[in-house]
C-alpha cells in the first residue's frame, strides 16, 4: 500500500494471496491475486497468480473455474516456469474426475512441451496409470520402461506391479507370470504380494494349469478375511472344480458364503455349490444349497435359475409335486418357459437319463410313448427309450428300440440319429461287418438339413474304423481318405496306422510325414513322430530312426514320448552294434527322465550292452560315476538293481545273488528292495536252501511296494506246502489273494488256501471257500486252478468220482500248470483204483500236452513206471526210470528213479 510502484510490490501482493490461501481464506486469496493481474504484472508473476487462483477455486469445489485459470496459464504464459506446473495440476484434476482421455492429453502436452521440466521428469507413474485406466496396456508398458531409471525404490516396485497388470490385461501370460513372480518369490510383507499372487493365479487359470491357479488363490485368502480373500476363496473353488476335484470345490464354495454372507460373491458361491453338487448327483445336498439361495438371497439375479435347478433336484428326489411348484416360480421369473409344466413327464425321464439312471429313464420314456401315443413327445420318447438302453449297455434292447422307432416313425425328428445310433450298436458289439452296412445306410440317407445329427464325418470315421478293426486295411484307408479335411489329423493318423499294419512301411512313412506337415499342432503329432522313427527302426534304417527320435525329443522335450524316444535311440544304436553309443543314449534316459517308466528298461539295457562289450568292471564304474554325480537320485538304486537282475537273467545266479545281497545292504527304494528280496529267495530256492529262501520271500511278500510281491507270495505258499507248514501256507495264500489283480493268480491263491485247509483237517471249510469263489460261474468259465483245488477237496473227502470228473475236465481244457497237475492227479486216482492201463493211457499224454512243466512230466513217468510194475511189465517200467534219469539228472526225481529201478 505504501510503495505501490516499487518493483517488489507485485511479489508482495502475490505473497499476500498465498498467505491467505494457506489460512484457507480462499475469497481473500482470489481478491488479492486478481489485484495482481489488474495492474499488468510481469509474465512470471501473472502466471503464478493465475496458478494460485486455480488452487483456491479448486479448494472451493469450483473445478471448472480452476481448470480455466490453469488453461489461461497454459495458453497465455507459455514460456513461464509456472506453465508446466499448471499443466501438471490440470492432468491430476482430470485423473480425479476419471476423465482419463483429458488427463493423457495434459500429461502428453507436459512431456512434449517441457521435457526438461522437473514436473515432466517427476510425472513418475502417473501417465502409465492413466494409460492403464484407458485400457492402453501396451503404452503402459512403454511408459513404465521409459520412467523406470528415474524412479525411487518404492515407485519401482509399483511400476513392476503395473507392468504385471498390463501384461495380464494383454493376456501375455508368460510376461505376466514373470513380473508377478518378482513379488511372490520375495517379500511376503510387500503391499503388492497378495495382489501379485492373485494375478499369478489368474494367469495360471488362463494357461489351463488349474491346480497351480487354485494353490495361488489359496495363498491369497490364507489368514485373511478381506474382500480380496473372499475372491481368492471363491476362485480357488472354481479352479479346484476345473482341476477335477468337484467335492473339494463344493465345500469351498460353501465356505465363501459362510465367511462372507453379505459379500458380492455370496449368492454366486451358493449357486455354484448347488450346481457342483448337482453335477456330482448329490441331490439332497444340491437341494439344500439351492434352497439356501432361494431363502437367503431372494434379490439375487440367480434366483430363477436356482428355482429351476431345485426343481430338477426335486425330480431326482422323486418329489415331483414340489418340482412343479419350483418350475411355476421359475416360469414367473422368466427362468423357464411356460410350456415346462406340460413337459414335466418328459423331463422326469430326461433327467433320469441325464443323471445316468438309464434303466429307469428307458422305462419312463417307454411309458410316455405308450400312454400318450398322439402327443408331440411320443415319437421322441421312443427314440430316447432306445438311447437310454444304449447308454445302459443293453445293446440288444437298444437295437430293437431303434429298429422299432425307424419302422413306426419314418419321418420322425430322430430318424437320422436312430440310423446312426443303430450303426453304433453294431460297432460297440464288434459286429463290424453289420456296422459297415449300417454306417453306409446312414451316410446314403443323410440329408444334412437337421443340426440335431451333425455326424457325417464321425460316421465316415467309424466306417473306416470298422474296416480297420476287420483288418481290411485298403478299405479303411479309402474310407479315411474320403473323410478328407473334416476327418482332420485323426483320419490322417489312422491312414498311417493302416498302412503300417498292412506292412506298407513306405506309405505309412509318407502318411505320418504328411500328418506332421499338414497338422503341426495335432494331438497325434508326438505319436506320429514316434511311429515314424519306429518304422525306420523296424526297417533297420537306424541312422534315420535316431534322427527322427531326436527330432521328437527336440520338438517336444516335455512329452512322455520324449523319454521313450530317447530309449529308442539307445535301441537303435544297440541293434546297429554301436554299444558305447547305446550306453550313452540309455544313460541319457536316466539323466534327463529319472521319473519316466523307461528308467528300469534303460538301466537293464545298459547292463546288457556292457555284457555285450564283456566289460563287467565298467558296469561298476558307470554306477559309481552316476552315483557321484547324482548322490540323491533313485536311479542309482535302479542301476544297481538292474545289474543284479541282468546277471540272474543271464544265468549267472551266484553272481546275481551276491549282487542282490550287496544291493540290499545299502539300497533305500522300498519297491526295489522288495523285488531284490524276491530274487534272493528264488535263487536260494534254486540252490536248495528252503529256510533262507522262505525268509527272503517273506520279506518280499509282506513289503508295502514292489512288482514281485504277488510272485513272492505264490512261491512262498508253494514252499510252505512243500515244507508241510500248512498254517503259514494258509496265511501266505490269503496274502496272495489280497495282492492279486489277476484272475489266474487269484485262482492260485484260492487253490493254495484250499490245499492248506485240507491238510489242516478242515476240508469242509476248504470246500466252502472254493465253492463261494466260483459263485455265478459255470465250470466251463471257472478258473482251472480253483477247480483243481475243489477236486483235491473231493479226493481228500472220499469223493473220487467227482474228483476224477474235475481232473479230466481241467486236463482237457487247460494248457497251464493246473492242467498238468490235474492230469497227474487223475492218473494217481486211477492207480489207487487199480485201473493201471487207463492210468498209463492218461499219463502218457503228459509230455505232449504239458512239456513245459518238467516237474509234472517227471512225476508222471514215475507214476507210469509204478503202474507198469503192477501190470507185470518191468521192462516198460525200467525204460521209464531210465528216461527220468536221462532227462532230469541231478533232481530228486532221478534219485527216486534209480532207487526204484534197483528194486525191480
Amino acid at each position: 500500500q505504501q510503495f505501490p510502484h516499487h518493483p517488489l510490490a507485485f511479489q508482495a501482493r502475490l505473497a499476500l494471496g498465498q498467505h491467505f490461501y494457506t489460512r484457507g481464506e480462499y475469497d481473500r486469496t482470489l481478491n488479492a491475486l486478481q489485484s495482481v493481474l489488474d495492474d499488468e504484472p510481469p509474465t512470471e508473476i501473472a502466471a503464478k497468480a493465475l496458478y494460485w487462483m486455480g488452487a483456491a477455486a479448486l479448494e472451493q469445489g469450483r473445478t471448472a473455474q480452476a481448470l480455466d485459470y490453469y488453461q489461461q496459464v497454459t495458453d497465455d504464459y507459455l514460456y513461464t516456469e509456472t506453465a508446466p506446473l499448471a499443466i501438471y495440476a490440470t492432468a491430476f484434476i482430470h485423473v480425479q474426475q476419471d476423465d482419463y482421455d483429458a488427463a493423457v492429453e495434459a500429461f502428453e502436452l507436459l512431456t512434449a512441451r517441457y521435457p526438461e521440466s522437473p514436473y515432466a521428469r517427476n510425472i513418475g507413474l502417473a501417465l502409465a496409470e492413466v494409460y492403464y485406466e484407458l485400457g492402453d496396456y501396451e503404452r503402459v508398458i512403454e511408459e513404465v520402461e521409459k520412467r523406470l531409471p528415474r524412479l525411487d525404490e518404492e515407485a519401482r516396485e509399483r511400476a513392476t506391479f503395473l507392468q504385471a497388470e498390463a501384461y495380464n490385461q494383454l493376456r501375455d501370460s508368460d510376461n505376466a507370470i514373470l513380473y508377478y513372480q518378482r513379488f511372490t518369490e520375495q517379500d511376503p510383507d510387500s503391499p503388492y504380494y497378495r495382489r501379485a499372487l492373485y494375478g499369478l493365479a489368474w494367469n495360471y487359470y488362463f494357461e489351463g494349469v488349474y491346480e497351480w491357479a487354485a494353490d495361488r488363490f489359496a495363498q491369497v485368502h490364507a489368514g485373511h478375511r478381506d474382500d480380496l480373500a473372499m475372491e481368492g476363496q471363491y476362485y480357488e473353488a472354481v479352479n479346484r472344480k476345473l482341476n477335477g476335484k468337484p467335492g473339494v470345490a463344493a465345500e469351498q464354495f460353501g465356505t465363501v458364503a459362510d465367511r462372507w454372507p453379505d459379500g458380492r460373491l455370496a449368492d454366486r458361491a451358493v449357486f455354484e455349490q448347488g450346481l457342483t453338487l448337482y453335477e456330482l448327483r448329490q441331490w439332497e445336498k444340491a437341494h439344500g444349497a439351492f434352497s439356501r439361495l432361494v431363502d437367503e438371497y431372494a434379490d439375487s439375479d440367480l434366483l430363477g435359475e436356482a428355482l429351476r435347478l431345485r426343481g430338477y433336484t426335486n425330480i431326482a428326489l422323486n418329489d415331483f409335486d414340489t418340482a412343479l411348484e419350483d418350475f411355476d416360480r421359475a416360469v414367473a421369473l422368466d427362468a423357464a418357459p411356460p410350456e415346462l409344466k406340460q413337459e414335466v413327464l418328459f423331463q422326469k425321464a430326461w433327467l433320469l437319463y441325464r443323471t445316468g439312471a438309464y434303466d429307469e429313464a428307458a422305462e419312463a420314456f417307454q411309458d410316455i410313448h405308450e400312454e400318450t401315443p398322439g402327443s408331440p413327445k411320443a415319437s421322441d420318447a421312443r427314440f430316447w427309450a432306445a438311447e437310454s438302453r444304449y447308454q445302459d449297455g443293453r445293446l440288444d434292447a437298444a437295437e430293437d428300440g431303434f429298429e422299432a422307432y425307424l419302422e413306426d416313425h419314418p419321418t420322425g425328428r430322430y430318424v437320422e440319429a436312430a440310423h446312426y445310433a443303430l450303426a453304433w450298436v453294431y460297432f460297440r458289439q464288434n459286429r463290424y461287418q453289420e456296422a459297415i452296412s449300417a454306417f453306409r445306410t446312414f451316410l446314403d440317407d443323410y440329408r444334412g438339413a437337421d443340426d440335431a445329427v451333425p455326424y457325417r464325418s464321425d460316421a465316415m470315421l467309424r466306417l473306416a474304423d470298422s474296416h480297420y478293426a476287420l483288418k481290411q486295411y485298403p478299405q479303411a484307408i479309402e474310407a479315411y481318405q474320403q473323410v478328407g479335411l473334416s476327418g482332420g489329423d485323426y483320419a490322417q493318423y489312422q491312414v498311417g496306422q493302416a498302412f503300417y499294419n498292412a506292412g506298407d512301411a513306405f506309405e505309412a512313412i509318407s502318411a505320418f510325414r504328411e500328418l506332421l506337415e499338414a497338422y503341426p499342432d495335432s494331438n497325434w503329432r508326438e505319436e506320429a513322430q514316434y511311429t515314424l522313427a519306429y518304422l525306420y527302426f523296424l526297417n533297420q534304417d537306424y541312422d534315420q530312426a535316431i534322427a527322427s527320435y531326436q527330432e521328437l525329443i527336440e520338438a517336444y522335450p516335455r512329452d512322455p514320448l520324449a523319454a521313450k524316444a530317447q530309449y529308442g535311440i539307445g535301441d537303435a544304436h544297440f541293434n546297429a552294434g554301436n554299444l558305447d553309443a547305446a550306453i550313452e543314449a540309455y544313460s541319457a534316459v536316466l539323466e534327463r527322465y529319472p521319473d519316466s517308466p523307461f528308467v528300469s528298461d534303460a538301466a537293464s539295457s545298459i547292463q546288457y550292452a556292457l555284457i555285450g562289450l564283456d566289460d563287467a568292471d565298467r558296469a561298476e564304474a558307470l554306477i559309481a560315476d552316476f552315483a557321484e554325480r547324482n548322490p540323491n537320485s533313485r536311479v542309482v538304486d535302479e542301476l544297481r538293481f538292474r545289474r543284479a537282475e541282468v546277471l540272474y537273467q543271464g544265468g549267472q545266479s551266484q553272481q546275481a545273488l551276491t549282487a542282490f545281497q550287496d544291493y540290499l545292504a545299502t539300497a533305500n527304494a522300498p519297491e526295489l528292495r522288495a523285488d531284490a528280496q524276491y530274487y534272493v529267495g528264488v535263487i536260494q530256492a534254486e540252490q536248495d536252501q528252503p529256510e533262507a529262501s522262505i525268509e527272503a520271500l517273506q520279506r518280499a511278500a509282506s513289503a508295502s511296494a514292489g512288482t514281485h510281491r504277488a510272485d513272492a507270495a505264490q512261491r512262498l505258499g508253494r514252499l510252505y506246502l512243500d515244507q508241510q507248514q500248512y498254517e503259514a501256507a494258509l496265511r501266505t495264500y490269503r496274502r496272495l489273494e489280497q495282492l492279486s489283480d489277476d484272475p489266474a493268480r487269484t485262482a492260485q491263491a484260492m487253490y493254495g488256501q484250499g490245499i492248506a485247509l485240507v491238510e489242516l483237517g478242515r476240508p469242509q471249510e476248504a470246500e466252502d471257500l472254493l465253492t463261494a469263489s466260483l459263485q455265478d460261474q459255470s465250470e466251463d468259465d471257472a478258473p482251472p486252478a480253483t477247480l483243481l483245488g475243489l477236486a483235491r477237496v473231493y479226493q481228500s473227502t472220499g469223493r473220487p468220482a467227482d474228483a476224477m470228473r474235475l481232473y479230466r475236465d481241467i486236463a482237457n481244457r487247460s494248457d497251464d500248470e493246473a492242467g498238468a497237475e490235474a492230469l497227474y492227479r487223475l492218473g494217481e486216482l486211477l492207480v489207487d483204483r487199480e485201473e493201471y492201463e487207463v492210468a498209463v493211457s492218461q499219463l502218457s499224454r503228459m509230455p505232449t500236452l504239458f512239456s513245459g512243466f518238467s516237474e509234472w512230466v517227471a512225476r508222471s513217468f514215475l507214476l507210469q513206471a509204478r503202474a507198469f510194475r503192477q501190470l507185470g511189465q518191468p521192462g516198460e517200467a525200467g525204460r521209464l526210470y531210465d528216461r527220468v534219469v536221462e532227462q532230469f539228472p541231478g533232481t530228486p526225481y532221478a534219485d527216486t528213479a534209480e532207487q526204484e529201478k534197483a528194486r525191480l
